[in-house]
């Protein structure tokens, strides 16, 4: 039997939640092929990794993953992402929200090169939510032949 590749992991179509610490029973575990165990197992170190040093600045509540890395693509080359804040943010020295900034910035290709991970919504807090929210919720929710649910797996940092 093939599998439909685009297909997602989180089959129900709903918000998934889950620990850092389950990384690998949701995105490497499913898979049998070697190389594709070894190259989602680097994925989510790498990932992990992104998510400490974000985590470290206490001002994302969650983390919303989608994409490719979420569905049954083999050999996805990044981990998508959407930041939330769902309280005020956290007041940072100049310094600091540089670099908090810089971890977050959407599209960024250190970020993509170095942790495998793409922010594609670097923080959405307030009214944001609302608007990026049911655009993830929404138009991700379904697979691209807009029928099959295609669920969001979401890590709460705070």
């Amino acid at each position: 039997m093939q599998v439909n590749v685009r297909k997602s992991l989180n089959s129900k179509g709903r918000c998934c939640e889950i620990k850092i610490d389950e990384l690998e029973d949701y995105f490497v575990k499913p898979f049998s092929d070697v190389q594709s165990r070894q190259k989602r197992l680097e994925l989510c170190n790498d990932f992990r990794e992104w998510l400490k040093l974000v985590s470290r600045y206490e001002v994302i509540s969650e983390i919303w993953i989608n994409g490719l890395f979420a569905t049954h693509e083999m050999m996805p080359k990044y981990v998508e992402v959407a930041c939330v804040a769902y309280s005020n943010r956290k007041l940072l020295s100049n310094e600091s929200q540089k670099e908090f900034n810089h971890l977050i910035k959407e599209k960024n290709w250190y970020i993509i090169r170095k942790y495998h991970c793409s922010v594609e919504v670097g923080l959405m807090f307030g009214d944001y939510i609302e608007k990026y929210g049911k655009y993830w919720f929404g138009d991700f929710k379904y697979d691209d032949s807009g029928g099959k649910p295609n669920g969001i797996f979401k890590i709460t940092l705070l």
